[in-house]
């Protein structure tokens, strides 16, 4: 695991991010009372199901091992995220990494990055599909966002066909999935359709 805080961390990100990554919740307890600390209590239930969850992911840091990348590849195939964004590690000049000895070809950097776009576009793919015929509650966007007028309660982005948005803008609404577009290629993106009841 590897923490790049550039502009800082609080306590309840790192501990959040680590939940989600899996870590044993028995063991991470145990760990807490160690600190003998008075009046607490800690509570870990999932707030949102289906939530849509993204992360960025860097494919090829200097260090990886191929044993390492598939130890992270098949990590990932297990944890609940809906998309990933991944980028082959690059140098940038005034880094640190610019003077790192590079152990991960380029070749090899782009081709780990492939497969985790793949991992991460059959995904969301299935992510999505299963969103169909489904009623949910979407919030009416103030100004569309890449095409998608609202927003669902998991965090979906759905195209409705608004003749007027202005007058919904804020409003919370029960909306029919009907389909879900995947845009493929290179943005790896799609949205749900869909019409309000």
């Amino acid at each position: 695991l590897y923490f790049d805080c550039f502009s800082g961390a609080s306590g309840d990100m790192i501990l959040g991010a680590l939940i989600d990554l899996g870590i044993d919740t028995k063991v991470f307890r145990r760990e807490l009372d160690k600190l003998n600390l008075k009046e607490f209590d800690i509570v870990i239930e999932k707030k949102v199901k289906n939530a849509f969850v993204g992360m960025d992911v860097i494919a090829g840091f200097p260090t990886e091992s191929f044993e390492q990348f598939e130890e992270t590849y098949m990590t990932l195939a297990d944890l609940p995220w809906t998309r990933i964004h991944v980028f082959p590690y690059s140098e940038r000049k005034g880094t640190r990494a610019e003077v790192m000895d590079v152990s991960v070809p380029y070749h090899e950097r782009k081709k780990r990055a492939s497969r985790l776009r793949e991992l991460s576009a059959s995904r969301y793919q299935d992510r999505g599909q299963y969103q169909v015929q489904q009623i949910q509650k979407a919030l009416i966007l103030k100004n569309s966002a890449k095409g998608a007028q609202a927003l669902t309660r998991e965090y979906w982005p759905v195209r409705l066909n608004l003749a007027n948005q202005e007058a919904l803008r804020g409003q919370e609404v029960n909306v029919k999935i009907e389909k879900f577009i995947w845009s493929g290629g290179s943005t790896q993106d799609g949205y749900l359709e869909g019409h309000i009841l």
